[in-house]
């Protein structure tokens, strides 16, 4: 499988060699040479498309969830922990490795025989072959809905030439900003190209204003209805359960509908925002009464307690409190700050050179009694010590006087959260997730 999966990568990196670093998106990555084929392979579906800042992934699981309580359902997210198969799923079932490896040699083999023809500076994104591939399983599979997750950004995506019936939107903040622009007017712009002519309509969870004049703009231009969260539908009641940082909450739609209790199988309020714009969508797509009516079932709610998406400030140990989320930037860690505000934490925090990893020191300081960076050893992202002498400097951590350090030894890291006597945060990209998860593997042999 190895052996396959580094030709994902071939077209890519040969590009990559002979284009410049910092240059944004629009000047190294090239959609249209994927999009016939990714066109003509979706042409048949009724999908949802989903992208933001943060919480796409959470967002797809559950509008994905719902939705196959009703119909056979495709999910395509990225990244993944473990395996590339986890990225394509039907009904929350991870593609079989046999039709995987078949489907990765086959379209492979199409789009290397296209890479000859192209100059060495242009190449296939491996996101626009693995977007293939899920849609030719989704056919394969009679899907009839499938839920899609864009990469970091959406005008020079590969997924954005999938047709869609909804695009959703997550909170739009700086991020990624070598690649989608300087600005948060460039970046929301960016991601506002979810928004095309033909499709039913756009949902968008809570934004800026700068960011939603944009959204809305855009959707008036291309004639698409757009829902806002808080707006056109809304959390009615929301209760945090402490020993477990879940929340349960109720929704009301514009027309004076509203939901049952409804328990969030993840922690963290932004998870219940997160389930409430994947009610809007999943209300909208099957109506409202046949959604409202499921989460009533107490089945189903059962089921839903049990859905578990990694990274996703999971909880690692309970007494004392180990949690791990995917958190890279700033935005992101003022959420958790919040959150657990008036508690303590030793925070590691694993995020790359060219991350905003001192945004994440930054904003976590309020519930930081120590910092540690560290890595991983993924070759395609860099670290460096360096990082802690940057963090070292912060006005809140010289305030607070907490003390910071570099941890180069991930495992080591992973062995104290065993034996600590101190709440522990970890922050990091999915890197850090899927080290964590083979280290706990190589624990259990």
């Amino acid at each position: 499988m190895k052996e396959l999966e580094d030709r994902l990568y071939r077209s890519y990196l040969k590009a990559e060699a002979h284009q410049d670093y910092n240059a944004p998106d629009k000047e190294k990555r090239h959609p249209e040479l994927t999009a016939p084929v990714i066109q003509k392979a979706a042409a048949h579906h009724r999908n949802i498309l989903v992208t933001g800042s943060k919480g796409k992934g959470s967002v797809s699981h559950y509008i994905a969830f719902i939705l196959e309580q009703f119909e056979k359902t495709g999910l395509f997210t990225s990244p993944h922990i473990l395996q590339m198969r986890e990225r394509i799923r039907v009904n929350h079932r991870m593609i079989e490795e046999e039709t995987y490896d078949m489907l990765l040699e086959e379209t492979t083999e199409y789009y290397l025989k296209l890479d000859q023809t192209l100059p060495e500076n242009v190449g296939i994104s491996p996101i626009g072959i693995l977007c293939t591939m899920a849609l030719r399983y989704f056919a394969m599979e009679k899907t009839t809905a499938n839920v899609l997750e864009y990469g970091k950004g959406v005008a020079y995506d590969d997924v954005n030439a999938v047709p869609r019936e909804i695009g959703v939107i997550q909170p739009i903040f700086l991020e990624h900003q070598r690649e989608l622009g300087r600005t948060i007017e460039e970046i929301a712009k960016n991601k506002a190209e979810i928004i095309q002519s033909g499709m039913k309509a756009v949902f968008t969870a809570k934004q800026i204003p700068e960011v939603m004049e944009i959204l809305r703009e855009k959707a008036h231009s291309e004639k698409v209805s757009l829902y806002e969260i808080d707006k056109d539908f809304r959390i009615t009641y929301c209760e945090k359960e402490e020993e477990t940082g879940k929340y349960t909450i109720r929704v009301a739609f514009a027309d004076g509908k509203e939901t049952g209790m409804v328990k969030v199988p993840m922690p963290g309020r932004w998870q219940a925002d997160n389930f409430a714009l994947a009610i809007g969508v999943t209300g909208y797509f099957i109506g409202e009464e046949k959604l409202l009516s499921l989460l009533e079932d107490q089945a189903f709610q059962n089921r839903l307690s049990e859905l578990t998406i990694p990274g996703r400030l999971q909880c690692l140990r309970e007494q004392p409190l180990v949690l791990m989320d995917a958190c890279i930037n700033g935005a992101s860690a003022k959420y958790l700050a919040r959150e657990y505000g008036g508690k303590k934490f030793l925070v590691v925090v694993v995020v790359p050179a060219d991350k905003d990893y001192v945004g994440v020191c930054r904003e976590i300081c309020p519930i930081a009694n120590a910092i540690f960076l560290s890595k991983t050893d993924n070759p395609h992202y860099h670290f460096s010590e360096k990082q802690a002498l940057e963090v070292e400097i912060l006005d809140c951590v010289r305030e607070a006087k907490i003390p910071v350090s570099y941890e180069g030894d991930l495992d080591s890291i992973f062995n104290h959260s065993l034996s600590t006597k101190e709440p522990m945060l970890l922050l990091g990209s999915t890197t850090m997730i899927s080290a964590y998860a083979e280290w706990k593997g190589r624990r259990h042999e």
